[in-house]
């Protein structure tokens, strides 16, 4: 089901100098699918996964404590930066990216290569994540994606190859800004935005013209109402990644 939450926008948007920016997880890819950093879970050692489990009860009980913004935003980066510089130690073969790569645990969102494909004839895509990097490229190769007019800011491993690299460049689930991302952003006036959660709203600053596009496959008790509050257009039980974007003649 789509929903139009706001007819003004949708009706209006400017295509002229308009970027695409979208997720990865739970966004291109189904909600039945695993993500680009859980799924090493299954591929790595029990120790990989009992030291991230540390990690994730940090996440879990800083999130219980009322802490301000910037906190918030200080905390996840640090936190993903520890998940991603534990997932450097473990992952010294690159078998297992192959592995994981053909297994059956990525589910793509119907016809969300072909939509991508399209769309970046068009207008330039831009996939942001915080997920991992070199498992999305790998993935998004497989399905048939080009990279014509497509770019990735995510989390790479060879960031973590360097010293100097600090958890203030990392996207985060949270917040999925750095310095880096935002001035690439600079050179495009209007924006259209693919989440699945609230946080994927901060893509994109709020000072830019953006039209976005909420997927909510789960939860709809929850978090609807938000949802049809903050998006422009929401679709729900598993839209195909082409539906909501019909909407706007591209």
């Amino acid at each position: 089901m789509i929903i139009i939450s706001n007819k003004l926008k949708v009706n209006n948007l400017c295509k002229n100098n308009l970027c695409v920016v979208t997720d990865f997880d739970k966004t291109i890819t189904s909600y039945n699918s695993n993500s680009s950093l859980g799924v090493f879970s299954k591929f790595l050692p029990k120790k990989y996964e009992k030291e991230k489990e540390k990690l994730n009860e940090k996440e879990k009980n800083f999130i219980l404590i009322n802490k301000s913004k910037e906190e918030k935003t200080n905390f996840f980066k640090y936190i993903w930066f520890q998940k991603f510089s534990l997932l450097k130690t473990f992952l010294n073969d690159s078998q297992i990216i192959k592995d994981i790569v053909e297994s059956e645990e990525f589910i793509f969102r119907k016809d969300a290569i072909d939509t991508l494909n399209y769309l970046q004839r068009k207008y330039k895509v831009i996939i942001n994540s915080s997920g991992f990097g070199n498992l999305i490229v790998e993935l998004l190769k497989k399905e048939g994606c080009r990279f014509d007019n497509l770019v990735i800011f995510s989390n790479f491993i060879n960031y973590f190859e360097h010293d100097d690299y600090k958890y203030s460049s990392i996207i985060s689930s949270e917040n999925k800004n750095n310095s880096k991302y935002l001035n690439y952003l600079q050179r495009y006036n209007n924006f259209l935005l693919l989440g699945d959660t609230l946080s994927d709203l901060t893509m994109v600053p709020e000072n830019k013209e953006v039209c976005s596009i909420g997927f909510l496959d789960c939860q709809y008790d929850e978090y609807l109402n938000d949802f049809i509050e903050n998006f422009d257009i929401v679709a729900t039980e598993n839209e195909p990644y082409s539906g909501p974007i019909k909407k706007l003649h591209l």
